[in-house]
C-alpha cells in the first residue's frame, strides 16, 4: 500500500477507514513516518509540542527545512510573515468570484490569478 500514490490522494477515505479500524497509528516503512488517524490522537499531536514534532527527514537524509515540518515558535513566526504577505497579495489582486476560485483549485491552475496579475500594469 502506497499512502502517497495518486490514487490514494484522490480517494484516501476507504484506506484511512481500514487503517483506523486496526489501529489509530501507522508507521509507513517506506518513509519511516508515523501517521495518526484518530481525532483525539491528531488533536494531541498538534497541541503537545513537547511530545510530538512536525520535523521530518528522508531516510538517511537531512531534515526537511520547510514551514510545514517546523514546530513552534519558528512555525508560528514564519506563518505570521507568510499570512501578512498573502493578505496583501489578495488585497492587490482584488475580488475573485467563487466560481473562479473553485475552478482554479479544481484544475490546479492559476490562470485566473495570472490574468489578474498581468493586467495590473495595463490599467
Amino acid at each position: 500500500m502506497n499512502l502517497f500514490s495518486d490514487e490514494m490522494r484522490r480517494n484516501p477515505s476507504p484506506v484511512y477507514d481500514q487503517i483506523r479500524s486496526g489501529s489509530p497509528m501507522l508507521r509507513d516503512p517506506r518513509s519511516d513516518l508515523w501517521m495518526i488517524f484518530d481525532y483525539e490522537g491528531v488533536k494531541r499531536a498538534l497541541n503537545d509540542h513537547d511530545a510530538f514534532s512536525s520535523g521530518a527527514s528522508p531516510s538517511g537524509g537531512q531534515p526537511l527545512d520547510w514551514l510545514i515540518f517546523s514546530d513552534p515558535p519558528r512555525h508560528t513566526k514564519l506563518r505570521a510573515i507568510i499570512l501578512r504577505a498573502f493578505i496583501l497579495f489578495l488585497q492587490l489582486l482584488g475580488p475573485l468570484s467563487r466560481p473562479q476560485i473553485v475552478a482554479a483549485g479544481a484544475n490546479r491552475n492559476t490562470d485566473c490569478v495570472r490574468a489578474r496579475v498581468s493586467s495590473w500594469g495595463r490599467a
